[in-house]
């Protein structure tokens, strides 16, 4: 049974960064304090519960896939 809601979703994370690409365009893959900062409004827009390390959200992959779609 997946526990996940909608908005949590690998989905509706790739359609926030879609939405919200000026936040990441242009930012090198490593760039880790600007990595930081975009899961803080990600968590605030509650697509991240906020005990989640910034890490382990996986931003270049997630970023990768907006790419792609």
């Amino acid at each position: 049974m997946n526990k996940r809601t909608p908005i949590s979703s690998r989905g509706a994370k790739i359609t926030w960064l879609r939405d919200h690409r000026v936040l990441w365009e242009g930012y090198r893959p490593d760039d880790r304090r600007n990595w930081h900062d975009i899961v803080r409004l990600m968590k605030a827009d509650g697509l991240i519960a906020l005990n989640t390390y910034a890490l382990d959200v996986n931003l270049p992959s997630l970023i990768a896939d907006v790419h792609t779609g």
